[in-house]
This record gives C-alpha cells, structure tokens and sequence, in this order.
C-alpha cells in the first residue's frame, strides 16, 4: 500500500490544476466549500485491494486507487479535526490513468470502470477510452471486467427470456389459426343455410337449343269411386 500527500493552493488548483500519480485534476476546479489550501492524500491499495474491495460478478484488473481532499488550515491540531471537501470541477472531468494495464487487457472491450464512494458504494460505467476513467470527485477506483460466471448467467437469462417469447409466439399463431377457422366455419355454414331456405330445387328441359329450368309437377291421384247402392 502506497501513500501520497499533496499540499496545494485553491488558487493554483483553479489556475493550472494539478497532475499526481495518474490522477489529472483540470484547471477550473475549485474544493467545496471553498479554502485557501487543501491537501490531497492519495493511496494505492497494491495487493491489498481485493481484501478491501469487492463487486460480486466482477474481477479486478488493476489495484485499487484513490484519493481524498482535506481542508489545510495554517494550524493543525490533530490530524483527524481536518475536515473534508469535495471538488468541483467548472470544465472538464477529473481523469483516472491506469498504466499497469497489458495489452492483451487493453484490447478487450468489455471493461468498466468502478468508483467507491466514501461510503463503500460502488458505481460502473463502459471505459471511454483503453486506460481511462473519469470522475467529477473524489474516490477510489478500478477497472474490472465481468466474470465468467456471470457472463454464463446472462447467457442463461437470454436463453429462458427467448425460449418463453417462442412458446408465447407459438400459442399465440395457434390461438388465432382457430379463431380464423371457426369464423370461415361459421361464415360457410351460414351460406348453406341461406341458400337451402331461399333456393328451390328446379328440373330442367330442353325447349329448342335452350336449356330452361323447370319446377317439379305434382299430380292429384284420381280417386276412384264405386256405385252407390239404395
């Protein structure tokens, strides 16, 4: 574990900023709330990191390293009465420069950058750039990469996800293939229906070359009747 100390003007820091250990502080930024002199401590976990920071799904691929602002007043009391600031930059962000980084790492692009705040919380964002973060305030910081076990997971979710859209998509096609088929079904049935009660059933004859629809005859049986007696 390594450990800096800087000592800076507010005045130097909004003129030229200031460039230490990887960490590039543009010019334009101010400490909050506002001193005269801030001192900033910078630290690199080294080998330490992993035992003091953790993301569940995520390997890291460099030390963790960070830094903090602190009032600096004239006179010190003791070193815990120094009190915290924040930094506010007016332009550009606060840039992160991880050397240590090989090429073969370089070359993925599924890194991310992890910020801890100062209450163990942490936050990813897609690198811009191969060995670059950037922050608006202080914090500690990494690169990390997705784990193999996580990327199965989300292998395994788009699997579950897609094969529940197929079974949906299949019920759905079935669901409308029979209502197409009870309506053509339907719609038939009443044609036949209509036209059994409007139609009547014609004979037909040939009268000259023309062929001429003719309605069924129905012929009265004679009755017979037998002599009458007195």
């Amino acid at each position: 574990m390594k450990l800096t100390l800087v000592r800076l003007r507010s005045r130097t820091l909004w003129e030229k900023g200031a460039n230490f250990s990887g960490f590039s502080i543009p010019p334009r930024t101010i400490p909050v709330p506002y001193v005269k002199r801030i001192h900033i401590v910078y630290n690199d976990m080294g080998n330490l990191s992993t035992h003091y920071f953790n993301i569940s799904g995520y390997n890291l691929l460099t030390s963790v390293i960070g830094f903090i602002v602190y009032d600096a007043p004239s006179h010190i009391s003791t070193i815990t009465s120094l009190r915290k600031l924040d930094l506010r930059p007016m332009g550009q962000p606060i840039s992160i420069e991880f050397k240590n980084l090989t090429e073969m790492i370089k070359g993925r692009t599924t890194k991310y950058c992890a910020m801890f705040d100062e209450n163990g919380k942490v936050s990813l964002s897609v690198m811009r750039f191969p060995n670059l973060c950037y922050t608006r305030n202080h914090g500690h910081f990494t690169i990390v990469l997705p784990s193999e076990t996580r990327k199965k997971k989300r292998i395994w979710g788009f699997l579950v996800i897609g094969f529940v859209i197929g079974l949906l998509g299949v019920g759905l096609v079935a669901v409308v293939g029979r209502m197409v088929l009870g309506i053509y079904k339907s719609k038939k049935t009443c044609e036949m229906e209509r036209e059994a009660e409007e139609g009547e059933i014609l004979e037909s004859v040939i009268v000259g070359r023309s062929k001429m629809p003719v309605a069924m005859v129905t012929r009265t049986h004679p009755i017979l009747e037998g002599p009458s007696f007195p």
